[in-house]
């Protein structure tokens, strides 16, 4: 390991609208500098997903598209990506591969292994474990990634609430985890609302006093899209001035838009679309709500957060460690659209309420979730461990 420059193979499934891609894009920009050279080797984006490439500063720079790295799972074809992956780390000889995402930890992890890759880093955005798959395919699953942990330098968990969900399931020592909250440049969310010039508003068909509540993410079974609206329908029954806006799309959009119209409140939920311009969205929205069953840390809350807007969100996964129920926000039981349609009656009823917790939100976003801390962070980690590595003689 005598090269001026660490090599790092950054390797992800696809490069669609959310936190793993964003963080993978930025990471693997901004360790191409005088100590680090990387690398970043993705899929392609699933049918009814927004390429996040396509938006505004998330080109990727030195990046390598592997078809077979996308999200479905295909026997064959995987063995077929698994070779390429192969070959790709051969020719690219990294110290450190850093694999994000379960496919492509699988599969990224399994190829450096295969090739003596000395270093292997996986982290946990979310994980299958639960509220994706049939039982039996879950177990499977928890076999694999306990195989893959004994091989596993090091797995980041992206909250402490995670990492003590993942150890729970997994039974993998302590010694083998970093707790390393995501980061991101938030500065395009923090200034928005003083510059918004009402466009996402307008786009919507919004009235000046309507009060705008949005759902950001894919339409996708564990987002659960129809407790959102079954709770809009709750909050219609009492206010007339709301205006609920599903940023997004996904396998289940035909179907939540027919659930609109049976319970009769189509008129006033928007099916808004994927936006590159994400910032604007919030700049006009007056609460965030997220209602999945099993998240990570979930980018949109972050981001609703640095923009000062106070959130309602189910309470799963790595929620409370972003959501700090009474500051910055509300949570909920999951799946209970009564509880979660009261969460965001506290917030309609009090202005006052929901600046308060627009303003704590902004401070929380800002002290947690920087790029900057991001940055350091793994780079401590990857320093550390090429450190240990050589001193072993690896």
């Amino acid at each position: 390991m005598n090269r001026e420059k660490i090599k790092i193979l950054r390797v992800i499934a696809r490069l669609n609208v959310g936190g793993p891609a964003i963080q993978a894009i930025s990471l693997n920009r901004e360790l191409n500098n005088n100590e680090f050279e990387s690398t970043l080797v993705y899929g392609v984006v699933s049918d009814g997903e927004a390429d996040i490439t396509t938006f505004p500063g998330m080109e990727v720079e030195r990046g390598i598209l592997l078809p077979g790295l996308g999200r479905e799972l295909h026997p064959l074809k995987d063995i077929s990506t698994l070779i390429a992956l192969i070959k790709i780390i051969r020719r690219e000889r990294p110290d450190i591969i850093h694999t994000h995402t379960a496919k492509a930890g699988a599969v990224g992890r399994l190829a450096a292994v295969l090739c003596g890759v000395p270093i292997l880093i996986h982290t946990f955005h979310g994980h299958v474990f639960h509220g994706y798959f049939s039982p039996i395919k879950t177990s499977f699953f928890k076999l694999i990634e306990k195989i893959l942990a004994a091989f596993t330098t090091r797995i980041i968990a992206i909250s402490p609430t995670q990492k003590k969900e993942i150890q729970s399931i997994l039974r993998i020592p302590d010694e083998k985890f970093e707790v390393i909250p995501l980061g991101f440049n938030l500065d395009k969310f923090e200034k928005c609302r003083e510059s918004s010039t009402g466009e996402f508003r307008r786009a919507i068909g919004a009235a000046p006093d309507d009060i705008i509540i949005t759902i950001v993410g894919r339409i996708v079974p564990i987002k659960n899209h129809a407790l959102f609206i079954r709770a809009a329908q709750l909050l219609l029954e009492k206010h007339k001035n709301l205006r609920f806006a599903i940023v997004g799309g996904g396998e289940l959009q035909e179907q939540s838009e027919a659930l609109a119209r049976q319970l009769g409140i189509s008129e006033r939920v928007v099916f808004a679309g994927w936006r590159s311009d994400i910032e604007n969205v919030y700049a006009d929205t007056d609460i965030t709500v997220l209602t999945s069953d099993n998240e990570g840390t979930p980018v949109c809350l972050i981001e609703s957060l640095s923009a000062g807007v106070p959130v309602v969100s189910t309470d799963v996964g790595g929620v409370r460690d972003v959501v700090f129920d009474g500051r910055n926000g509300c949570l909920a039981p999951k799946g209970d659209a009564e509880a979660l349609a009261a969460a965001v009656e506290k917030l309609i009823q009090s202005p006052d309420e929901r600046a308060r917790m627009g303003i704590n939100g902004k401070v929380d976003a800002a002290e947690r979730h920087s790029f900057s801390r991001l940055s350091n962070d793994i780079v401590s980690i990857y320093r550390q461990l090429f450190r240990a590595g050589s001193n072993a003689g690896l």
